[in-house]
């Protein structure tokens, strides 16, 4: 968890981005750390082409017409049960920012993934950046709130009309949606159930459907300190080339066998100075 307001953030992380972008170098130095090269020079630089541009413009007038519907929606929250959430706390608070949305869909793109699997929808607005890499032909993402389901398959629709939003809990269906992908997973979204056991459970049963180079993405490993448990594992286990720890996500290049990853963090250089959050 970032410690920081966005501003004082934001004049922290340009504070130290010379020193960060030179860590990010040796990174990106070797493939395949290049890939991560345009996510990377977002984060330190606002570095972005007219096309990217674009793609982030689209999926943010999304959020905006969401954030602008008068309804409230029944929400499944962490402990099983429904509540009503406005469609503005959705689009502003329970979805992804803009500034990650953009990581998301730059990492997609920068690992050419054509295959991606998400766990955790919420309204769609992640899965809308993820479906917008060019080289997306299957994208399917899974999230136990009807309400949620239903806005998720909407937006995403509207950028990869062949995406699937899949309505039930990850615990139940993740077999079956990983069992589409035979071994050919090339991008693994992890944003659900935030305990220790269930993210390291999440992981374990795609290993066999991963391809080698596929992106595995975990979301808040800072955000407690069960998922801080999780990442510490994560981020030396064997099958890794490489792993990155970015402050909100957790980044693993998957390549198989009984490889162990070199491992790195540029999250202090982002403005994640903790471990985890003092819940």
């Amino acid at each position: 968890m970032a410690i920081f307001s966005d501003a004082a953030r934001e004049i922290y992380r340009r504070g130290l981005a010379p020193f960060g972008a030179r860590r990010a170098a040796q990174l990106c130095a070797s493939e395949p750390g290049s890939a991560f090269s345009p996510a990377l020079e977002f984060l330190f630089f606002r570095r972005l082409s007219p096309s990217d541009n674009r793609v982030v413009a689209r999926v943010e007038a999304l959020r905006a017409t969401l954030a602008r519907r008068a309804e409230t929606f029944q929400v499944m929250t962490a402990s099983g049960t429904f509540a009503p959430r406005t469609a503005q706390r959705i689009a502003f608070r329970s979805s992804v920012t803009q500034e990650w949305g953009t990581v998301l869909y730059l990492l997609a793109k920068g690992f050419g993934a054509d295959t991606i699997l998400e766990l955790g929808s919420c309204a769609g607005i992640s899965g809308s950046y993820l479906a917008s890499a060019p080289q997306c032909r299957v994208f399917i993402s899974i999230e136990k709130s009807p309400a949620l389901a239903a806005l998720a398959e909407t937006h995403v629709r509207s950028i990869f009309p062949r995406a699937y939003v899949l309505n039930a809990g990850a615990d139940e269906i993740l077999n079956d949606a990983l069992a589409r992908f035979e071994n050919a997973l090339s991008l693994y979204y992890i944003d659900a159930n935030h305990t220790c056991t269930a993210t390291l459970n999440y992981f374990h049963a795609a290993v066999p459907h991963l391809k080698r180079g596929a992106l595995v993405i975990f979301d808040d490993i800072h955000w407690s300190k069960e998922m801080w448990r999780a990442w510490r594992a994560l981020r030396v286990q064997q099958g890794f080339a490489q792993t990155l720890d970015l402050g909100r996500f957790g980044l693993g290049v998957w390549q198989g066998g009984k490889i162990q990853p070199r491992t790195y963090t540029l999250a202090k250089y982002l403005g994640w100075l903790r471990e985890y959050a003092e819940n």
